[in-house]
């Protein structure tokens, strides 16, 4: 059998081809390790009756093959990543810097965060994105121990809080840096387990059309919001990404990180 117009050479001689049976990849399978996480971390997502994926695929890696952060490295970027957010809301940007190089700190900036820095004409838009650096900031200061408590990702920080807390804590720099102390590596990856699979919830149903609660309460909702109009979606983004960070997801460095809600290597 030729493919070609009538009387003419044929484009291709299907006689000679094969064909191949491709069999599909199962998803991967999880650990005890991340088992007992998802079990344990399910029982509170169960109290907020959080939608869970058809395909039960949202996890973190096992303990065993995550690496988090040094403490002083988190606490280096606390410190880099504040001074571009109080530059960004409008403190004054050579007071700033002076107390970050001061801090030994300023090569704890990002490529991203030195072009912020160095371009005089930022975009309101740009400005907006490095103020929501407020949320990551949040989430680094609990990995540090200096916020009690893993609250559900509901509302926004409390800004001018987190702006105090690390003013309080990091007047002086250098100790804040060396006495740096990161919470253990269950407790963030039960925040992470937590967080990819109410990242995934609001995701699925942005692809499906659908609304979402306020509150991402879906067993007692405050009101249900387009996911686009929900502070709450950007919230729980920045923890995510944070916490990718944390627990060094795809080995790359804060510029480069990424949130997806399937397993790596899937999707």
């Amino acid at each position: 059998v030729c493919f070609g117009p009538p009387e003419t050479k044929a484009f291709a001689d299907l006689s000679k081809l094969s064909v191949r049976k491709i069999a599909i990849v199962d998803f991967p399978k999880m650990s005890e390790d991340q088992q007992a996480r998802y079990e344990r971390v399910g029982e509170l997502l169960k109290r907020y009756e959080v939608p869970e994926p058809d395909m039960k695929r949202c996890w973190v890696d096992d303990s065993q093959d995550v690496h988090l952060r040094t403490p002083q490295e988190v606490a280096r970027r606390v410190l880099a990543l504040h001074a571009v957010v109080c530059i960004a809301r409008g403190r004054d940007r050579e007071k700033t810097m002076t107390e970050l190089r001061a801090a030994g700190a300023e090569d704890a900036l990002t490529a991203v965060e030195r072009q912020f820095l160095a371009d005089g004409s930022v975009e309101e838009s740009e400005r907006q994105k490095m103020i929501w650096g407020l949320e990551r900031l949040w989430l680094l200061m609990w990995s540090l121990r200096h916020i009690d408590k893993f609250g559900w990702p509901n509302t926004m920080c409390d800004v001018d809080g987190i702006h105090s807390l690390i003013f309080d804590r990091a007047i002086d720099p250098i100790k804040f840096i060396d006495e740096a102390s990161l919470r253990g590596k269950k407790s963030i990856l039960d925040a992470a387990q937590l967080v990819i699979q109410i990242h995934s919830a609001i995701r699925g149903a942005m692809t499906g059309g659908e609304s979402i609660p306020e509150n991402l309460n879906w067993a007692n909702p405050t009101g249900f919001v387009p996911v686009t109009a929900c502070a709450a979606n950007g919230v729980v983004a920045e923890r995510h990404f944070t916490l990718n960070w944390l627990t060094r997801f795809g080995d790359v460095e804060w510029d480069h990180v990424d949130t997806p809600t399937v397993p790596r290597g899937i999707g």
